[in-house]
């Protein structure tokens, strides 16, 4: 429901929204545009699916066998070519596992907090990585899951400021 003059938060991407505006900026078509970036953000996501499978121990081929299934996946391909945030969620989320396979925990979390700019329900990949951090010393746990706190919290401060609830 739209009411004139009540303020209502018009995204559930605000990132790709950013993203998607900066384009516009710089004078570039919106179609062109987010095809592209989904187009890029699927290929780096082929490149950390080929180095979870290497880093799980597979062989070379089974690493590039992976990321080129990935590539040829026609239905998610009918995502990305709709001009959607799907293929950066996809590319954030993978992001997030790849570095937690590397023991990368601090750019695991920012790569969460980025798939939570992307998409509502990568809330889920964030609490999946708190609850996943190695049992280290409790403030490099609070370190480490901290990162995802500015992003998340910069969107609640925002909503609770201009829409009056998170």
């Amino acid at each position: 429901m739209y009411n004139v003059g009540e303020r209502v938060l018009g995204t559930t991407t605000p990132l790709w929204t950013i993203v998607l505006a900066l384009a516009h900026l710089l004078h570039a078509p919106f179609d062109v545009s987010a095809l592209l970036l989904a187009l890029a953000a699927d290929i780096l996501t082929a490149v950390l699916i080929f180095r979870i499978v290497l880093r799980l121990g597979y062989s070379l081929p089974t690493a590039t066998s992976s990321a080129l299934l990935f590539l040829c996946i026609f239905d998610y391909f009918s995502l990305s070519r709709s001009g959607m945030e799907t293929a950066w969620f996809v590319l954030f989320v993978i992001a997030a596992l790849e570095r937690m396979a590397h023991d990368r925990w601090r750019w695991a979390a920012a790569a969460a907090a980025l798939a939570c700019l992307t998409r509502p329900e990568a809330v889920i990949v964030a609490a999946i990585l708190i609850f996943s951090l190695p049992r280290s010393p409790w403030r490099a746990r609070v370190a480490d899951g901290a990162v995802l706190c500015p992003t998340g919290g910069a969107r609640v401060v925002f909503a609770l400021w201009y829409l009056g609830a998170p």
